[in-house]
């Protein structure tokens, strides 16, 4: 059987070791841990739980904190058993002893059955800075129990820099902290968040606040933080950097207006989500501070189309400015709107 029941004090055999050795037999399937790129040695054992520095699973190190779905894990194993199909537990030698690179939920689990020992692969000459890459790759790797999440990453990356293997080759921060990350999450995470993820753990690290994120909440109360309050007679509206979106945002927040002031005047104030910390003042000229001119063309081309060439009006609804993200950055003032 490739699932085995574990009663309480169970010991796995020299069988169910040759039949998780023959199961796992082919390493395509375990890309990250066989890494092409990697000259690590492995090797498939039975080891004593004793022999192992089990971390409490709320002190895991590629963790932040517990694992949020270890009762569904434990009552899976109770169910249905301990699958010795894929390499769940990876272990790393540390002195006499063997700590963990994955499966810590696991091993907590085995304990606490009082299990003697467990099949597990062993990377005997790994580094600390790539255990602890491999331990975030692990956990996103198609499981359907206890994916990495973004504070793990941010935890992790935090460790790597502690160990000095974030900052080098004569890269910058932002470069060397996504760098990491790329390497860790692949493209499980969206570009926009691996951005903002970047700005939170250099602001951390550094204790340095160089870029604001927005979201549509935080973007209006930025807006009345910098002297530009709502009336009656004039509404500013903040609206993403998406000229498509934009456009019909606009029509609505002026419908929604006009009932009370028919002479009311809609000033549209642009921003984005998340700033590249790479590349900060750059990715905001093309966002925002350039906004305008995309706007204003995709409104020419409207009227082009649909209403043969019409001049646009802006007495209604206006593009006014952006919202500065990036500090100290040359020629804005961070304190105020970027009027065009």
């Amino acid at each position: 059987m490739i699932n085995i029941k574990l009663e309480k004090g169970y010991t796995f055999s020299d069988k169910d070791l040759k039949l998780y050795q023959e199961v796992n037999n082919n390493k395509e399937r375990f890309p990250e841990i066989y890494n092409p790129n990697k000259k690590w040695n492995h090797d498939q054992k039975l080891i004593n739980l004793s022999d192992i520095n089990i971390p409490k699973y709320m002190n895991q190190k590629a963790r932040d904190g517990n694992n949020p779905v270890r009762g569904e894990m434990e009552i899976d194993i109770n169910n249905k058993g301990f699958s010795l199909d894929g390499l769940s537990i990876v272990l790393r030698p540390v002195g006499n002893k063997y700590e963990p690179i994955d499966g810590v939920t696991k091993l907590n689990i085995f304990n606490d059955k009082d299990v003697v020992n467990a099949p597990v692969t062993i990377i005997d000459n790994i580094s600390e800075a790539d255990a602890l890459k491999l331990s975030i790759q692990l956990n996103l790797k198609d499981k359907p129990y206890g994916k990495a999440n973004l504070d793990d990453i941010k935890k992790v990356v935090k460790q790597l820099f502690a160990i000095g293997d974030v900052k080098a080759n004569g890269k910058t921060l932002p470069d060397s902290i996504g760098d990491a990350i790329t390497d860790m999450a692949g493209t499980h995470i969206p570009q926009g968040k691996i951005h903002a993820l970047i700005t939170e753990i250099e602001e951390d690290l550094t204790g340095v606040s160089n870029l604001i994120s927005l979201t549509p909440k935080t973007a209006k109360q930025r807006i009345e933080e910098l002297g530009y309050i709502s009336d009656k007679q004039t509404v500013y509206v903040p609206v993403a950097s998406f000229y498509e979106k934009a456009v019909p945002h606009a029509i609505n927040q002026y419908q929604k207006y006009v009932v009370s002031n028919p002479d009311v005047e809609i000033r549209l104030v642009v921003y984005t989500g998340n700033i590249n910390p790479k590349d900060p003042e750059r990715d905001w000229d093309i966002k925002c501070k350039n906004f305008k001119k995309d706007f204003d063309q995709y409104l020419t081309n409207i009227s082009k189309y649909f209403f043969d060439g019409a001049y646009p009006l802006n007495d209604k609804i206006k593009m006014f400015a952006a919202i500065p993200q990036v500090k100290n950055y040359k020629g804005v003032d961070f304190n105020d709107l970027y009027k065009f």
